[in-house]
């Protein structure tokens, strides 16, 4: 394994959540969250947007910073339709002053308490501009609409973005799926995969993967206990019961979800519980079961690292990016080259 730096900068507090992306040639792009570094863990700042970068020497080195949605990058993702484009979402923070002037100068900032909700923008030229954001109107009864997973495009061509969002009269947020006929335009037709679930969990950052046989599988961040799952046979019109995967959450970090080219399910997972890293599990048939831990990183200094994102290149090579400090503290992005035995 080669491990190495993204982006590191010293005025950037840079993730979660990162996602890579694989273009046809290799060339990859990476989506973050990136905000002003306070000297402090700030997971929420009225100075975040969704910033993005190129490589085309697998990784190691990365060019043309771009923000495809300056207004906003919390939850930020990445995915290329099968016509070339590409569609990135985030979600919004509503921020407010306080009127009180700051340590800093300038005006306090009140901490955020609204969710202004989840916004989908595209690219028609390789990641190099983007359209304006636009708002996902939340469905009926539902409300604190989140996304932390990329858009799923389905063989017959419609969409499916994962959520998570509060229904009416319940105390937690569920996973919820909305479908998009027009290429994401706009979207409707929720679902929520969640409602047979226990209501004392809190669901968050759903990702979904298409598998060999056309089944669909949903997994879960919780805020306690495993990795929970769904799955789909009719396209995400209908989910099984959510089941526990047995493989440890403990509210970590989102599930990423990456098909192999052999047809293989890689989940790649923060693990925020000593010791601290990255770590990867395969499935042979399509989640439901788990093989053991494959451990890219245990040498974090905290808890407060992970939310990994995998591609595999066109030769099999895999490079995993993710969430990372060290001991000035500056949250940046790091990665991991590796190569399944």
């Amino acid at each position: 394994m080669e491990h190495g730096p993204v982006y590191k900068n010293p005025d950037s507090y840079c993730g979660p959540i990162s996602m890579l992306m694989r273009m046809p040639d290799d060339e990859l792009l990476i989506i973050f969250r990136e905000a002003k570094w306070r000297g402090t863990v700030t997971h929420a700042d009225p100075t975040t947007r969704a910033s993005l970068l190129r490589s085309r020497d697998r990784g190691r080195s990365w060019f043309s910073h771009v923000s495809p949605d300056p207004a906003g990058g919390n939850g930020t993702s990445i995915a290329r339709l099968s016509d070339g484009t590409l569609l990135a979402s985030a979600f919004h923070w509503l921020y407010e002053t306080s009127g009180r002037p700051a340590p800093q100068g300038g005006r306090e900032i009140v901490p955020p308490t609204v969710l202004t909700g989840v916004f989908v923008t595209r690219s028609l030229t390789e990641g190099y501009t983007w359209e304006p954001a636009a708002h996902v109107p939340e469905p009926d009864g539902s409300s604190n609409m989140s996304c932390a997973g990329a858009i799923l495009e389905l063989p017959g061509g419609d969409l499916l973005l994962p959520l998570t969002a509060r229904r009416a009269q319940m105390k937690n947020r569920d996973a919820v799926v909305m479908r998009s006929r027009d290429r994401g335009r706009s979207w409707g037709e929720p679902v929520c995969l969640t409602a047979d679930a226990d209501p004392e969990l809190l669901w968050s950052e759903t990702r979904l993967v298409l598998c060999p046989s056309g089944r669909i599988l949903a997994m879960h961040r919780s805020d306690k206990g495993n990795y929970f799952r769904n799955i789909s046979n009719d396209g995400g019109l209908t989910w099984s019961a959510t089941e526990d995967t047995g493989i440890w959450c403990g509210g970590s970090s989102p599930p990423d979800l990456l098909r192999l080219a052999d047809g293989r399910i890689l989940l790649s997972r923060g693990h925020r519980r000593a010791p601290f890293g990255v770590r990867c599990n395969l499935s042979t048939d399509e989640g439901l079961t788990w093989g053991p831990d494959i451990i890219l990183r245990d040498d974090a200094s905290d808890r407060d690292v992970g939310y990994p994102s995998t591609i595999q290149f066109s030769d099999g090579a895999l490079l995993t990016a993710y969430y990372w400090h060290g001991e000035d503290g500056i949250r940046h992005l790091q990665r991991t080259s590796w190569n399944l035995v």
